[in-house]
Parts: structure tokens; sequence; C-alpha cells
């Protein structure tokens, strides 16, 4: 299992992923932090993958993040908040349970119309291995 979160406020891009760049608690291996915004599967296994989320618009409008392997937005991995006011956090979480294999990446992508802001430590991710 890992937990990951961001430590510090970070402005994300159209198609960028968040970097989680805190770690709370790691076991067993099943994964590695590659580049601080995905997190490489290294074992085949069924996972539960859980995102929570503090985010706000750097212009007015809707926010669209997406739990995303390999490139491939994952079902019921999608987080929709209304971002109505710049500077208003909106709080927003998703779930998955998911087949993966050895050398996906998993990663939590901004697909709204315009870069969004997440507040310092206020974005988390669990991954774990469940069978």
């Amino acid at each position: 299992m890992i937990n990951a979160y961001n430590v510090s406020q970070q402005t994300v891009a159209v198609g960028d992923g968040l970097v989680f760049d805190g770690l709370n608690f790691g076991r067993n291996r099943c994964f590695c932090n590659t580049t601080n915004n995905n997190f490489m599967v290294t074992r085949n296994g069924t996972y539960s993958i859980r995102v929570n989320t503090n985010v706000t618009p750097t212009v007015a409008g809707q926010i669209t993040l997406n739990l995303v392997a390999s490139g491939t937005d994952l079902t019921g991995g999608e987080i929709q908040l209304p971002g109505a006011v710049v500077g208003t956090y909106d709080n927003g979480s998703a779930e998955v349970i998911v087949n993966l294999f050895a050398g996906t990446r998993i990663s939590l992508v901004n697909n709204s119309a315009n870069p969004v802001t997440f507040s310092a430590a206020g974005t988390s991710i669990v991954i774990n291995r469940i069978a």
C-alpha cells in the first residue's frame, strides 16, 4: 500500500498530473513512485485506488480530474467539481477497484478546460493491492 500527498500548493496545467511529493506510508513493494506525478504498479493484481482532493480553478468553471492508468481514464475515477469561484477550494473524491498489470502507471490528471490549483497537502492518493 502507498499513501501519498502533495506537499506544496501546485497549479497543474490541462492534461498534466499532480505531483505527489509526500509519502505517508508504503509497504509490500507493489509499486514505485517514478516521476512524482505517477506510480508504477510492479505486480499484477486487483487494486483499490482512492483519491481525495482540495482544488480551486484558475478561471471560474467546472473542474474535471481523472484517475488515469497508463493514459486511459479509469471508469469511476472522475471527479467533477463546480469551480464557480477562483480561490474558493472545492473538495472531491473518487475510488475505484481495478485489475492492473505490472508496468501500469497511475496518476491524477487535470482534464478541466483550464489549469487548476491544488492546496498544500490538500490531495492524497491511497493505492492498495487487495488481491
